[in-house]
């Protein structure tokens, strides 16, 4: 079953972009949470948005901008994602 997929853009001090992705739990799988850091640009962390809403789509995993964009996720709970 495909899980749902959330996202936030969050601003850093140094001028660039964080992307924070959250799949939702289902069955036996607990929530994952995934950190694309370091974007240069809000339009590259967007464009880096579209590409996931593309792959998701791909599985049938609908991806939605995140109703709490200011939460904060524990670090030892974040995945690093370098794509």
């Amino acid at each position: 079953m495909p899980r749902s997929v959330t996202y936030r853009i969050t601003d850093r001090p140094d001028g660039r972009f964080d992307v924070v992705v959250t799949l939702e739990a289902t069955g036996a799988d607990p929530v994952k949470t995934f950190l694309r850091d370091g974007v240069g640009t809000l339009a590259e962390a967007e464009a880096w948005v579209e590409g996931l809403r593309i792959l998701m789509a791909a599985v049938g995993a609908p991806v939605a901008r995140s109703e709490d964009a200011e939460a904060a996720v524990p670090e030892a709970a974040l995945h690093r994602s370098d794509l």
